[in-house]
């Protein structure tokens, strides 16, 4: 690849990245939008010690995982949504609440999600409460390790001093191993540090990273498309393009114009009108063709059917005629000749009746509405066009005509599906090729080169129709045209053929 097609690659790749970007990150807020809104509030416990407790009863991280496990709890949650009176399905009640121990400290952090920030904040606070209220409550029973205060009775024997008798009296004595009493404690103790804040802002979507995400993909699947269709795309998209593959110069380029069907003729239009001017353009190009040599006679064609030859070919004889010059339009299309109705002219006769006598030449061609321009119809359509074309009969009304007018075009068929055009190529001083944009393929031009080539037929240049609006500014008024022509105009298309190599 030579580098002016690299660059010309990456100047594409470039604006599709861009416009890529665009609208993915467009179509990715877009999608941010539709996402519900998600609001978080949080609200602490906090865990210490108990005043009594001791070196054993230390806090570790098993504990407060622990609460954090319960906390997060599908029960707790439950609690919660109760407490703050809301009502959530099942599937979101498992994502109303959840809990986490803070880094480095004894602090259980508990998170509340809801799409009401309110309704957030009273889950978390809700749930906060809950669990506490829960904890104390199942720490003020009785539990093991409590110890209670034990009596043990014995019998005394006593003598009176009076009587000498003995007596028994119950003796009631303290047990040496429950010689103390202890109060239940607890290892922890469990409070509401924080209560939570109602959010500000949600934190989901992220309409940032949607933004940039959706930018992301759609810049990953447009660039790696872009690069496959122009590696498998044999159309013509570029006049650059057109220029590489024949190695001949742009001899005129016509944009795309939904009133063309409807208006053919640029004497329809306003002397301002983009197609008019192009055809002026192009008009100008043509006295540049092989300076060296006295060219009068052009055949316009195409590859295929359906490229635009006989609008050009018609826009461009009047733009010759309204500049002065005397022109004469032939229909060489003998299989589908149209220039009769687009100028409305009689086509009973014309080009078949002056090749085998039953009409002078004088009499076979009609004036039009435009001063200086003449219409040659393609008369009666014969059984074999292709032999008609080919006589001598034919090459000497071109040579008559040559001498009568200042320029003599040749409206042909398409090369490839008959050998028509090639035949009046090689009889006339050269050709132009006309070229669809985004349609006619690059085989398609090389194979119409070759049978230009056939016939030892001059191909001066290519004409580019069809051109799409966003690329056609660069050719100027529009529709415009490429490099000028005069430095490498009049090329054989061996010569033509290799540049191309």
């Amino acid at each position: 690849m030579s580098g002016e097609k690299r660059a010309r690659l990456v100047r594409r790749l470039s604006r599709v990245g861009v416009a890529a970007v665009l609208v993915g990150a467009i179509a990715g807020f877009a999608v941010s939008q539709l996402i519900p809104q998600r609001y978080e509030a949080t609200a602490d416990v906090l865990v210490t010690p108990s005043p009594g407790a001791t070196g054993s009863d230390v806090i570790d991280d098993r504990l407060l995982e622990s609460y954090a496990q319960v906390l997060s709890g599908r029960q707790t949650a439950v609690a919660a949504l109760k407490a703050a009176k809301s009502s959530l399905s099942a599937g979101e009640v498992d994502d109303s609440v959840s809990a986490h121990v803070v880094s480095g400290s004894t602090i259980v952090r508990v998170t509340g999600r809801h799409s009401d920030p309110e309704i957030a904040a009273e889950l978390a606070t809700a749930a906060a409460q809950v669990f506490t209220a829960q904890l104390i409550k199942d720490k003020s029973a009785v539990g093991p390790g409590t110890t209670t205060k034990k009596k043990s009775t014995a019998t005394e024997e006593t003598i009176d001093p009076t009587t000498g008798a003995t007596t028994e009296t119950p003796a009631t004595t303290n047990d040496s191993s429950d010689s103390k009493s202890s109060e239940k404690t607890s290892p922890v103790q469990v409070a509401v540090s924080q209560e939570a804040v109602i959010p500000s802002s949600p934190v989901s979507p992220n309409r940032g990273a949607w933004t940039l995400l959706g930018a992301l993909v759609a810049l990953l699947i447009a660039v790696p498309m872009s690069m496959m269709r122009q590696t498998t795309d044999r159309r013509i998209r570029s006049s650059e393009a057109l220029a590489d593959l024949t190695g001949l110069p742009l001899i005129g380029a016509f944009g795309f114009d939904r009133d063309a069907a409807r208006q053919t003729l640029a004497t329809d239009l306003d002397p301002s009108h983009p197609r008019f001017e192009a055809a002026r353009i192009m008009r100008t190009n043509l006295q540049f063709l092989d300076v060296d040599q006295s060219s009068s006679v052009f055949t316009i064609t195409s590859s295929v059917p359906g490229e635009g030859k006989t609008t050009v070919a018609a826009n461009v004889a009047v733009a010759l005629a309204r500049g002065g010059q005397s022109v004469i339009l032939i229909d060489g299309d003998l299989r589908r000749p149209r220039l009769a109705a687009l100028f409305d002219v009689n086509s009973s006769v014309g080009l078949t009746s002056a090749l085998v006598g039953k009409a002078p030449l004088e009499k076979a061609i009609s004036a039009t509405r435009v001063p200086g321009l003449d219409v040659l119809p393609s008369g009666t359509r014969p059984p074999n066009p292709a032999e008609l074309l080919q006589t001598q009969a034919m090459s000497d009304l071109l040579t008559e005509l040559s001498r009568i007018y200042d320029v003599v075009l040749i409206d042909a068929p398409p090369l490839l599906p008959v050998t028509d055009a090639a035949l009046l190529a090689g009889a006339s001083d050269g050709a132009l090729l006309v070229v669809r944009h985004g349609r006619t393929t690059q085989e398609q031009i090389s194979t119409s080169i070759d049978r230009l080539d056939g016939v030892g037929a001059t191909l001066y240049g290519t004409v580019l129709t069809m051109v799409p609006a966003r690329g056609a500014d660069k050719y100027g008024y529009g529709y415009g045209y490429g490099a000028p022509p005069a430095a490498s105009a009049g090329r054989r298309a061996d010569d033509g053929r290799r540049a191309r190599r």
